[in-house]
């Protein structure tokens, strides 16, 4: 076993592997592409952003932690959770973006205190288009499909309890 600093590998090549050796089936080559350029315009700065604010992390994480938990929660999406396949050109960059969003909230503001959650939805509203987020609080949403891929509150799915 072979262990190097964590500043020794930097979040690129793991985002690159990790798109490359995901199926096609999984997600298409050219939404790989578009989903590497949502990395590189994003990561760096939440990084900086988780680094930097002094938000506070119940268990100290590193970058590539990080990195590797959004990239999990991004394939288990993907395989298990969402059909992207029934979208087409627009739709399927849209639901995609979404994914990539909700994965992103989940590995990175998931780490950090419930407390600063708030504002790290401020900064996800700065990072993407408004439109593109749940009206209510990302950590209280799901995705699911309809016509396009939305949010819906993961309270909506809950059996009604009965005394």
């Amino acid at each position: 076993m072979v262990y190097t600093a964590d500043n020794a590998l930097t979040w690129e090549p793991i985002t690159k592997t990790w798109l490359k050796k995901l199926s096609d089936e999984v997600l298409p080559p050219k939404m790989k592409e578009w989903t590497d350029n949502l990395f590189m315009t994003h990561i760096q700065n939440t990084i900086d952003l988780i680094r930097g604010k002094g938000f506070k992390e119940a268990i100290p994480t590193t970058n590539n932690n990080l990195i590797i938990s959004m990239c999990r929660m991004m394939e288990m999406v993907l395989n298990r959770g969402v059909n992207i396949h029934k979208y087409e050109e627009d739709r399927l960059k849209k639901a995609v973006l979404k994914v990539f969003i909700w994965s992103l909230a989940w590995s990175f503001g998931g780490a950090i205190d419930s407390k600063h959650h708030s504002s790290f939805e401020v900064f996800l509203g700065t990072a993407f288009n408004i439109s593109d987020l749940p009206r209510s609080s990302i950590f209280d949403s799901r995705l699911f499909e309809s016509e396009h891929m939305d949010y819906r509150s993961w309270t909506v799915d809950m059996p009604k309890f009965q005394y």
